[in-house]
């Protein structure tokens, strides 16, 4: 699961959530891009996301599927298949 922060989230708000993630029996770990802020829940749990999309500093939240967790090297695989290139690496080979 992944929790976007308010730009303007306090940090008590963030702890707030990631206590509440915690409580749902998910680890969560933050996760600053040029983007935003993120919690980033790891877990498998069911539960109502409104439990999380209600409390002050959620701006979203996405559910990742078991596909998408256990699939990720397959996914990179289909958009950036790894084959032998025609080119040596080095010139010296």
């Amino acid at each position: 699961m992944i929790v976007q922060l308010k730009k303007n989230a306090s940090e008590e708000q963030v702890t707030a959530i990631a206590d509440q993630m915690s409580a749902l029996g998910y680890k969560t770990t933050r996760v600053a891009t040029g983007n935003g802020s993120y919690l980033v829940g790891i877990g498998s749990k069911e539960f109502d996301i409104r439990k999380l999309g209600h409390m002050e500093g959620v701006a979203d939240i996405h559910r990742v599927s078991d596909a998408y967790k256990n699939g990720f090297p397959s996914l990179l695989d289909a958009f950036f298949p790894l084959t032998p290139s025609p080119v040596p690496a080095s010139p010296y080979n």
